[in-house]
């Protein structure tokens, strides 16, 4: 009997909405830099999707006033498990309802969490499979997958990745952690200054 425990009802972050005053500058970004190949549109919003995504989208550009990020869905495990995660999400009182997900994502619950921010929980039974017209061009892009959100961060995922089973644990102090953002290395100001809705 498959385990019910909380730890494997969610299986992934599935997309992510970025609300953007100047949706052309945006998609030329996020298509021409980055790399993300259009997927389709819905009223305001652009569907895109990374160099061989499973699903139909990984970011959900919309036009809006001020920038910022809109809701975020994470993909169930199962379709038992989104079942359940709705039933644990209405008994602590934050959930919304059913709506209609996304273009190419099935049946999507909404709820928000305890700050007030809105997200989705969805189950996909199918992998998605783009279509033909997509492929070459998902054949001719970087190798590279984008960061996802509002400060996009690209990482080179060969960087500090360790696997030894007897590696021992580096515990960071408090004065250690504040000479930099990782590794002793300063932090960039506007790291701390430059953020999504922007701050009066």
């Amino acid at each position: 009997m498959p385990d019910p425990s909380p730890r494997h009802e969610v299986a992934h972050l599935g997309h992510v909405e970025l609300r953007t005053p100047e949706p052309e500058r945006s998609l030329d970004f996020f298509v021409r830099v980055l790399g993300l190949t259009e997927n389709g549109t819905d009223g305001d919003s652009v569907y895109l999707r990374t160099w061989d995504d499973y699903e139909h989208h990984s970011l959900k550009l919309t036009a809006a006033k001020t920038s910022g990020a809109g809701r975020t869905a994470v993909r169930a495990s199962s379709e038992d498990a989104l079942e359940r995660r709705v039933a644990a999400l209405e008994e602590r009182g934050l959930g919304v309802g059913w709506i209609d997900g996304d273009t190419g994502i099935g049946p999507t619950y909404l709820f928000r969490d305890p700050d007030g921010h809105e997200l989705e929980i969805y189950w996909e039974t199918e992998r998605y499979t783009p279509p033909e017209h997509l492929r070459p061009a998902l054949k001719n892009q970087a190798q590279a997958y984008p960061g996802r959100g509002n400060r996009v961060e690209l990482c080179n995922p060969t960087g500090r990745l360790i696997f030894a089973p007897d590696w021992e644990p580096v515990t960071w102090t408090e004065a250690e952690r504040a000479k930099g953002q990782a590794w002793g290395l300063k932090t960039i100001e506007s790291f701390h200054t430059h953020g999504t809705p922007p701050v009066a």
